[in-house]
């Protein structure tokens, strides 16, 4: 699914989401202006826009009737790759009237708003460093900047943002596990900004041909492939059982030792035989007394 933002948006006011998206450092310390992308660059003199070569110039003399079909309006936030007879004349980002020669004429708009994409359906299935297959999400907050680039460098530009996206997403959540344990103390559950700041470097090394800016990138889903699900539930109640009984026979420990040095503080005395069995009736109780975690 393909979202607009307005271009005044900042994409950090999506950060009360339970992901935080990150913002591309490339983006962020590299203001360069659109005419740099590949097939941007800046053009010595501007472009007749009515009679942008002599073919089009004979046949505008020799209907002129047509003409009156050459003004184009642009509106805000929008930018139009102007072609003629198959060869680019300009492109226009300045919102405004324009008289453009209808003659061999062809017209390729762009939005200069900010965008988002996310990846459809339940999200990309997956392996962790683990070979644990998930199921992951994501978004991936853009801006095309290189207007004539994104026309004529890819087919679909939306369906190329989105099958690069999945790849990078397979590629980094390979780096990590699904969860922490003692060797990799980094997973996918903690470590949002790290993993959004790898997408947004990878992506943004992968769109630069096409002028598009990478903004930001997050996670937004992530689960365990429905095949292991239940498996893994299993395990993570058989962790938190195991969890419990230490919690209860450290607290049972702490209990009975308080007992018995409390009774001998009063003056009662026991024998090692009677310590011992006391100890063992109160660890009894203790431990057998909540029969739901058992």
């Amino acid at each position: 699914m393909e979202v607009e933002l307005p271009a005044h948006m900042n994409t950090a006011a999506h950060a009360g989401s339970p992901t935080q998206l990150v913002m591309n450092p490339v983006a962020k310390q590299d203001d360069r202006k659109a005419d740099e992308f590949a097939y941007d660059r800046p053009r010595t003199e501007e472009p007749n826009l009515c009679c942008p070569n002599i073919q089009s110039s004979c046949l505008a003399c020799l209907f002129p009737i047509h003409n009156l079909g050459g003004c184009y309006v642009l509106q805000e936030n929008k930018a139009v790759l102007v072609q003629h007879w198959g060869k680019v004349t300009t492109v226009l980002k300045e919102p405004g009237i324009y008289c453009i020669n209808v003659f061999g004429r062809q017209l390729t708009y762009r939005s200069l708003r900010h965008r988002v994409l996310d990846t459809p359906g339940l999200g990309v299935k997956c392996l962790d460093c683990k070979s644990n297959p998930i199921l992951v999400g994501g978004a991936i907050y853009y801006k095309v900047e290189g207007v004539q680039a994104s026309v004529l460098a890819v087919q679909d530009l939306k369906k190329y943002i989105i099958s690069q996206f999945e790849v990078v997403l397979k590629q980094v959540c390979s780096r990590y596990p699904y969860e922490a344990d003692e060797e990799n103390p980094s997973c996918l559950k903690s470590e949002s900004h790290r993993i959004g700041r790898e997408l947004c470097e990878l992506m943004q090394e992968r769109l630069n041909f096409c002028g598009v800016r990478v903004l930001s990138a997050a996670l937004t889903d992530l689960s365990y492939a429905p095949e292991i699900a239940q498996p893994m539930l299993m395990r993570q109640q058989a962790e938190a059982m195991v969890k419990a009984r230490e919690l209860i026979v450290q607290g049972a420990v702490l209990m009975t030792e308080g007992a018995v040095r409390d009774m001998e503080e009063k003056g009662h005395t026991f024998s090692d035989e009677e310590k011992a069995l006391l100890i063992r009736n109160m660890l009894s109780m203790i431990c057998g007394r909540d029969k739901g975690t058992g």
